[in-house]
């Protein structure tokens, strides 16, 4: 379904025959004092998503959990818990890492620091779709101000670079994207339904707005843009 891609030395991996999450490693060597919370890159990317292997009304997403041998032995765990990385994410997953201990915490490059699961969620039918990604890590909410700054479908985004710390400035992934249609009103001719004496909301029983559906074509232009060897499966 969802497709990776990853820079030399970072391929995550499962490690037994029935793991059902791949260890996720540290691109860069850090040290996290004790208390801090460090953005740590792997070296990983969405490549492209397999919508023909996608169930219909499902939504692919990445979860990236935290590994209990960290924790138990060094007091390293995740700053937000599990995180979620959407399937239109562009930029190079990054692991919050949290030192709960006394001491600081060195992170080499190549330490096993997380673990990934492929995970599919469905989404509310009657909820608002507001916007489109317009960026990667913390970028949700940014439209609005994208829009702005370089108008609709027009910019570039910087992701973080792999020799030197330098920044990659890539070409946008929002081109083509086919976008949902605009939310329509509850079906007057739905009743609400009231069996207990209270109140009760009707939500229209038509299908939900079509979810959005990316082009290959944006995301392997994103990824002829990147420095980063292909390597995929």
């Amino acid at each position: 379904m969802i497709i990776l891609r990853w820079q030399a030395d970072c391929e995550p991996a499962y490690q037994t025959e029935l793991s059902a999450g791949a260890d996720l490693k540290a691109r860069v060597t850090t040290s996290i004092p004790p208390g801090a919370v460090v953005k740590v890159p792997t070296g990983v990317w969405i490549d492209r998503v397999d919508w023909e292997n996608v169930p219909a009304g499902a939504v692919p997403e990445i979860q990236v959990r935290a590994r209990s041998g960290l924790a138990f032995k060094h007091g390293i765990t995740l700053a937000n818990a599990v995180g979620t990385v959407d399937a239109d994410f562009p930029d190079e997953f990054e692991v919050l890492l949290w030192n709960v201990s006394t001491k600081p915490y060195e992170v080499k490059a190549g330490d096993r620091i997380a673990q990934l699961v492929l995970g599919l969620s469905y989404r509310l039918p009657h909820l608002v779709c507001l916007g489109k990604r317009m960026g990667g890590f913390g970028s949700t909410g940014r439209a609005k101000r994208e829009r702005e700054v370089f108008g609709e479908g027009e910019g570039s985004v910087a992701s973080p670079g792999i020799q030197g710390g330098a920044s990659t400035v890539i070409p946008r992934l929002d081109r083509g994207i086919q976008r949902p249609p605009p939310p329509k009103k509850l079906d007057p001719a739905v009743k609400p339904r009231d069996d207990s004496g209270g109140t009760s909301c009707a939500v229209s029983s038509k299908p939900p707005p079509c979810l959005n559906r990316f082009v290959n074509e944006d995301l392997e232009g994103y990824a002829s843009a990147s420095p980063v060897p292909q390597h995929s499966r």
